[in-house]
């Protein structure tokens, strides 16, 4: 055992220098330090890399050496950390002045490094300087900026040698970067321009900038190029002046539109006095009149006298109306002001009269970009304006009007994105119009409708063709009512489409008047098969019978109630037929009324003698309180009066007794009201029985005949009459069905 303690502590030593040597190689400055932030040693690097020696900085505390340089409280609250917390921390950028290295960029690295012991564990501090990293990552990002510059952008010593040449300066003189580098920029200087160049150099050297002054350049080809200049000094790193930076814009075509406008400046004033648009230009801040031409003095009302006179003081009622704050933005900003429409009220010939007028105010400048003045050019445009305000009343009045009516509207743009609802929408759906406008017309649609919707609507606003369509929409009750939906596109004078208008009306009633005809024609065929199917039975039974070899059986076959029966089935089936004749020509107002005087007792006698031959087992009793005669169709007041009794007689199975009352009313009209013990009618359907087509629903309908427009017929016949017609029942009490009618005079 004795043997192996050198052997370890020699190999310890070796790793000690191993690690001692790989440390002292690393180019990165690194430290040792202890518990007490104490440097216990520092690589060659950082003795290097920050100039100082192993006597000036082992066994002290970083942050004492030097000139207390490494003070830093958070580097101080971050390697505190490290030992106590057994915390580490990465890349903590510090920017610090150094005495002997300048401003540099530093980035920390720690972590603890552990030994046998704990309360010996170090720490190990890594530094890395990035600063060149910065400057270079500048420069990067400086050259980018001056190469994608569209101005010319170039570098020369002070002998005049071109140092840099961006594309800015090879898109606008003409030469590439290779054909002038190390040239010397006299020599693309116009002769006339070299004492110029001079004087900029003698400037230069004296650390001044040259800011925006306008010179010439040759580009390539001696084209003659002219530049908006600005001319900088460059520094070295000691602040010494070594040459000049050159940023320029051409402004050759702004010079040539400044020498045009200056020729054609006389013809510019011709032009104004001629124009028949309102001109006048005002100098200086004052807004001195300079220029005011005929049609512009006409509408001040003025004469020439004004000319040099200021604006305000020659239109004073111009003041109150903002006219002052126009004039001083435009002369202070050199923005225009212009304005569409605008009401405004001049005095002239001692009156107050209000006009509209379109104008522009635009600052005037001389040769040099600076703002001498406003120049006024005026329109006015008092009829268009009160079109357009009438325009626009009526459009608030299409509003209101679409908002008050019952159908739904709604605008939508040329790509078919709706963008109003009327009001309308708001009382059927519940939704507010500005939930419908965020949520799209999809709330209220049914589900199962939605898609083929888009589908269609889509198919309409790719080909500018109408839409319609049936669809459910929900009410604020949550049922779906039926609606059709109509959208028109509305295009321009090239057919091009610019909006949609869409009405959606509801046709609930429409559908359910549908369905009742549906049921109608159903009930139709029902109706007349029946009696046709027992005529032609009783027919095909008698035919056979009169055949020789059965001639036998007629003598006792029951002929005469079977003809009966036959008559019975014709009777009713021509009831039938007369029914719906009648009903097509009320619905094509054909039905004819032969008016002439007749006696309503006589009528009602009659008819129910008739009735009585072929409803022997039914007792219908006529009470006879008033006589009266009526003007009217007799037959067709009989055909009432037949329908009330048939009815009663249909309806009262149990109760063979009807009673016909024939009286006045309160206001002296004749009444005649059948009333029967039957059946009753529910409360909730005596407003509905003279509607067409209505049949009381009930478990025992079928058993009863009949279309549902006897009792539309009866009521249509005594409306034409002048008359008036109703019921009062009880379910299972019976009812009594009145006709009034006015008394002949």
């Amino acid at each position: 055992m004795a043997k192996k303690k050198p052997i370890i502590k020699k190999s310890i030593i070796k790793s000690k220098k191993f690690a001692e040597a790989i440390i002292d190689t690393i180019r990165e400055p690194l430290l040792i330090l202890d518990k007490s932030l104490k440097i216990k040693s520092a690589n060659k690097a950082f003795y290097k890399t920050f100039k100082v020696s192993k006597q000036n900085i082992v066994r002290q505390s970083i942050f004492e050496i030097g000139n207390k340089q490494w003070n830093i409280a958070e580097l101080k609250t971050l390697l505190g950390a490290i030992l106590p917390k057994n915390k580490s921390f990465q890349d903590f950028e510090v920017i610090h002045d150094f005495p002997k290295l300048g401003k540099r960029t530093l980035l920390f690295n720690a972590r603890q490094i552990l030994t046998s012991s704990e309360s010996k564990n170090l720490i190990l501090l890594a530094i890395e300087d990035i600063t060149d990293w910065e400057i270079t990552e500048n420069k990067n990002i400086l050259s980018a900026i001056v190469e994608s510059s569209e101005d010319v952008i170039i570098s020369k010593k002070l002998d005049g040698t071109i140092t840099s040449w961006n594309k800015g300066a090879q898109k606008i003189l003409g030469y590439h970067s290779e054909e002038v580098i190390e040239k010397n920029i006299r020599s693309i200087i116009p002769p006339e321009r070299l004492k110029e160049e001079n004087i900029i150099i003698g400037k230069i050297k004296k650390g001044e900038i040259i800011d925006h002054f306008e010179t010439e350049r040759l580009g390539k080809n001696n084209k003659l190029i002219s530049l908006s200049l600005t001319v900088s000094p460059i520094k070295n790193s000691k602040g010494k002046i070594i040459g000049a930076s050159k940023i320029a814009r051409d402004i050759s075509k702004q010079l040539e539109e400044a020498k045009k406008l200056e020729i054609s400046e006389h013809r510019y004033r011709e032009v104004i006095h001629s124009s028949p648009s309102m001109i006048a230009t005002f100098k200086g801040k004052d807004l001195i009149i300079e220029i005011a031409n005929d049609a512009i003095l006409e509408a001040w009302g003025k004469g020439k006298n004004i000319i040099g006179k200021p604006l305000f003081s020659v239109l004073p009622e111009l003041v109150e109306q903002g006219f002052v704050e126009m004039f001083s933005s435009v002369f202070k900003t050199g923005k225009p002001f212009q304005a569409y429409e605008m009401p405004v009220t001049m005095i002239r010939n001692g009156k107050k009269e209000l006009g509209y007028y379109n104008f522009i105010y635009y600052p005037e400048k001389d040769i040099n970009g600076k703002i001498i003045g406003v120049v006024d050019i005026a329109t006015e445009v008092t009829p268009q304006a009160v079109m357009n305000k009438k325009i626009k009343e009526s459009e608030e009045k299409f509003r209101q009007m679409a908002n008050l009516m019952p159908d739904k509207i709604t605008n939508a743009d040329a790509e078919g994105n709706i963008y109003y609802y009327n009001k309308s929408w708001e009382t059927f759906s519940g939704y507010t119009v500005e939930t419908l406008e965020k949520e799209g017309w999809q709330k209220v649609m049914h589900p199962e409708e939605v898609e083929e919707i888009e589908k269609q609507w889509t198919h309409s606003v790719e080909t500018g063709t109408n839409f319609e369509m049936d669809i459910r929409c929900q009410d604020k009750n949550g049922d779906y009512k039926w609606h059709l939906t109509r959208a028109l596109p509305i295009k321009d004078e090239n057919g091009k489409t610019s909006m949609w208008i869409g009405t959606t009306t509801e046709i609930q009633h429409l559908k359910e008047e549908q369905k009742r005809k549906e049921d109608f024609l159903k009930m139709v065929s029902h109706e007349l098969k029946t009696p046709v199917t027992s005529i032609k039975g009783y027919v095909q039974l008698l035919l056979n019978l009169c055949k020789a070899e059965n001639r036998h059986k007629l003598e006792k076959f029951p002929l005469e109630s079977s003809l009966e029966r036959i008559n019975v089935q014709v009777t009713r089936l021509t009831r039938l037929i007369f029914e719906m004749l009648d009903l097509s020509r009320l619905e094509d107002q054909t039905l004819q009324f032969q008016r002439k005087p007749f006696d309503l007792n006589k009528l009602v006698k009659h008819t129910i003698e008739d009735i009585e031959r072929t409803n022997t087992h039914y007792k219908i009793d006529v009470v006879d309180l008033d006589n009266c005669s009526t003007v009217g169709d007799e037959e067709r007041i009989a055909q009432v009066l037949i329908n009330f009794i048939t009815n009663a007689i249909k309806y009262s199975p149990s109760n063979q007794n009807v009673e016909v009352i024939i009286h006045k009313t309160e206001n002296g009209d004749m009444a005649v009201s059948v009333k029967d013990h039957g059946i009753g009618i529910d409360k909730k359907d005596q407003k509905k029985i003279f509607e067409r087509f209505y049949r009381v629903d009930g478990e025992n309908q079928e058993t009863y005949s009949g279309f549902g427009i006897g009792l539309y017929l009866c009521n249509e016949i005594i409306k034409r009459h002048n008359g008036s017609i109703n019921v009062e029942s009880k379910k299972g009490e019976g009812s009594v069905f009145t006709f009034v009618l006015p008394c002949a005079e």
